[in-house]
């Protein structure tokens, strides 16, 4: 382990995981064990098992989910930005050759 990376313990279901990772990296780390916590609480509490291990795989699926969903939506917006520019584009592009044709 070199100076810049630290061990860290995250809770999870109770139970304490010592995980190494850049020392700039520990908080997020944290905040995201944080919630995958939280999240495995409430599939535990809303009948989802007592399995930790189906717990886990329900709740990195639920996970990945959200992920994709998110990375769709930003997609969809850096479309809609693009197609925005494009029209924009073309706007400047008339304007310039109206006024080119105006004061020629």
């Amino acid at each position: 382990m070199n100076d810049q990376e630290q061990v860290i313990h995250i809770k999870i279901l109770d139970r304490s995981y010592p995980i190494k990772c850049p020392a700039n990296e520990a908080l997020q780390l944290q905040e995201s064990a944080h919630y995958l916590d939280q999240q495995m609480k409430q599939l535990k509490q809303s009948g989802g098992g007592q399995n930790p291990e189906r717990l886990a795989i329900v709740a990195a699926l639920n996970l990945c989910n959200e992920l994709m969903l998110h990375k769709r939506q930003k997609n969809q917006s850096i479309d809609a930005m693009n197609e925005q520019i494009k029209l924009l584009q073309q706007r400047i592009q008339k304007f310039l050759k109206t006024k080119e044709s105006v004061t020629a």
